[in-house]
């Protein structure tokens, strides 16, 4: 259990929730094989299943705070920065929040586990990713290759 995962989460249709499965897409080049990428659409439910046997998951993801759009959050949920599940940043009815407290009751976490989260502007389907959403993907793209540090050479 010592792989790395990165798993990108949203609908491509979606307007700004192609954020997560974008990102993913474009880091699959970079990744050596000790790294998998995911892409998920729909509900984060899949996350649990997905990052069960991975000691590190990063997971990639559009979100609604009120922050300006293309912001960058980074939450560790199993360390220091909280994702609190009535507050839960998602487009998702069965959040990220939601995956995470569920894996929790079930033991079924990564042993880390880091979420980024790009600030949404909207959701509509059949839009492009909106331009300051689509100026956050390579800053997040190197975001991602900082966070798999450890042991793992990226070829970026």
């Amino acid at each position: 259990m010592n792989s790395v995962l990165v798993i990108g989460i949203g609908d491509e249709t979606l307007g700004d929730d192609a954020i997560g499965p974008t990102v993913a897409q474009q880091l699959e080049s970079y990744m050596p094989k000790e790294v998998s990428i995911k892409r998920l659409s729909g509900e984060a439910l899949g996350l649990i299943a997905a990052w069960e046997n991975a000691s590190k998951a990063i997971v990639l993801d559009a979100v609604k705070t009120g922050a300006s759009p293309g912001t960058i959050h980074r939450f560790e949920p199993l360390n220091s920065t909280p994702f609190p599940v009535s507050h839960a940043p998602s487009s998702h009815q069965f959040g990220i929040a939601e995956a995470v407290e569920m894996g929790r009751v079930l033991d079924r976490l990564p042993q880390t586990l880091v979420i980024f989260g790009v600030e949404a502007e909207g959701f509509e389907r059949g839009d492009p990713m909106s331009p300051k959403v689509r100026a956050a993907v390579p800053i997040l793209q190197r975001r991602v290759i900082e966070e798999i540090e450890l042991g793992v050479k990226v070829n970026a």
